[in-house]
């Protein structure tokens, strides 16, 4: 049985590049773009805090939907 992995990402070509780098491990990628449900976009100068805030969000919905909460998250800042 293949493991799947939800990426939440909103960028398909970010999602394509992971999914088939993923594909070569034999892990299904499914993309969980953050619109599908009522995401809020964490604004914090810590990108762990940023993350985890998006994995917590994901893992909840994921849940509530029934689905297993095999999630990942990337993010990457711009800090001035």
């Amino acid at each position: 049985m293949t493991e799947t992995i939800w990426f939440v990402t909103g960028n398909q070509g970010k999602f394509m590049e992971a999914y088939l780098a993923f594909a070569k491990l034999d892990i299904e990628l499914k993309q969980f773009h953050p619109s599908t449900f009522e995401f809020i976009e964490p604004q914090h100068d810590d990108l762990h805090e940023i993350s985890s805030a998006k994995l917590n969000q994901a893992v909840s919905h994921l849940r509530s939907i029934g689905e297993e909460p095999n999630v990942l998250v990337e993010d990457a800042g711009l800090f001035i």
